[in-house]
């Protein structure tokens, strides 16, 4: 049923289908109509993964992973509160989640319970997020500012560090080892998973317009092997 289900959202989307780089410097390639896209990708064990489509299903071993991505910076004294939103699902949340935002390619976040207002998870004691939860009506804030306590994410762009570039983009890294599971109440390690899926969406507003628009999200389906 499942097979099914990711087939017929990748043959009736296969025109939303879109795909980007980045430049040597880290930057952006940006397409003619000027959209900006959200390039994602993940690390295991010397082997990186694009998530190259609206809708990706992919293997790993069952094992601690790196999810890489692109964003900008996080500016409060500009109001540009440039964040990374990660929700990680049950599996029926996350098939209705994706109807929605297939269906409505500029949906309002705020339709969406897990990115709505007040959902964004605390972070641990140090600004880091130490586990990851499994929650449906919530979301993981990574966000990366100049000031280290706007700093939840590791930075892999160099060139940022070196320039201060106003308005470049960013490539961020975060290691997914741990996972709270809310109905057993308790936190696992992802080879203690008891089973061999799970579900995220990665949402970035990157024109800060509260939708969900095409371009800025992707949708995962991790099956552990």
């Amino acid at each position: 049923m499942k097979k099914i289900f990711l087939f017929f959202l990748f043959s009736l989307f296969f025109h939303i289908l879109v795909f980007s780089q980045i430049e040597p410097n880290g930057n952006v390639i940006i397409n003619e109509l000027d959209d900006v896209y959200l390039i994602s990708k993940i690390y295991q064990n010397d082997t990186i993964l694009d998530l190259k489509h609206p809708m990706n299903q992919i293997e790993l071993k069952k094992e601690p992973f790196t999810l890489m991505f692109n964003t900008k910076e996080y500016r409060q004294d500009l109001k540009e509160l440039h964040t990374t939103r990660i929700a990680l699902l049950n599996k029926e949340v996350f098939e209705e989640i994706s109807l929605l935002i297939f269906r409505d390619d500029r949906l309002s976040r705020y339709k969406i319970d897990c990115f709505s207002k007040g959902s964004a998870l605390a972070k641990g004691y140090y600004g880091y997020y130490d586990e990851f939860y499994i929650r449906d009506n919530a979301h993981h804030a990574i966000i990366y500012g100049k000031d280290e306590f706007q700093q939840n994410a590791r930075l892999i762009s160099p060139d940022y560090l070196e320039d201060k570039q106003q308005n470049e983009f960013l490539y961020l890294g975060i290691k997914i080892n741990r996972l709270m599971i809310r109905y057993l109440k308790k936190s696992l390690l992802i080879n203690e998973l008891p089973g061999d899926q799970i579900f995220l969406i990665i949402y970035n507003d990157f024109n800060l317009n509260n939708l969900i628009d095409k371009q800025e999200f992707k949708m995962i389906v991790v099956n552990f092997k």
